[in-house]
């Protein structure tokens, strides 16, 4: 069919609506466009914001994997497991 025409298909699917259960990936087919059609593909920048939720997400987990891991280990080692 031709890069054009793919590209064309995937510019006039973009913004719609995935239906549940179907994988969707935000902003993907502006990025597939770039690269049929030869050009450079859209700068994304991540915002301060999300990198530093993210790492407190990090950090909250990591902390609640420690705090059951020492559960775990004092409950076999109290009962002789």
């Amino acid at each position: 069919m031709g890069a054009r025409h793919v590209a064309g298909a995937l510019l006039a699917m973009d913004g719609r609506t995935a239906p549940a259960g179907v994988a969707a990936f935000d902003g993907a087919a502006a990025a597939r466009v770039a690269q049929l059609v030869g050009d450079a593909p859209p700068s994304h920048r991540i915002s301060l914001g999300l990198v530093g939720l993210s790492l407190a997400g990090l950090a909250a987990a990591t902390s609640l994997m420690m705090c059951v891991g020492q559960g775990l280990w004092m409950f076999v080692t109290t009962w002789g497991l």
